[in-house]
């Protein structure tokens, strides 16, 4: 998890990074859509506004995946 928290902290369009209960949490800039990561079994899981999005085990193809969402 803290991979992943390195890479996404370089997307500009990405703010409010925090860690509780071992997900990673954070808002879209200028949007009130709640974003957090859970990892399970090596996995990482986006959710956004309660619904899964995307899942995979490599940090760089979830930070991949919010840098396509942000264009």
């Amino acid at each position: 998890m803290d991979e992943l928290l390195i890479i996404l902290r370089s997307l500009n369009h990405l703010q409010g990074f925090r860690i509780i209960d071992n997900e990673l949490v954070f808002q879209w800039q200028g949007a009130e859509v709640l974003f957090w990561i859970t990892q399970d079994e090596g996995c990482f899981q986006v959710y956004a506004g309660g619904e899964k999005q995307f899942k995979d085990a490599n940090p760089y193809k979830v930070a991949q995946f919010l840098s396509i969402l942000g264009l």
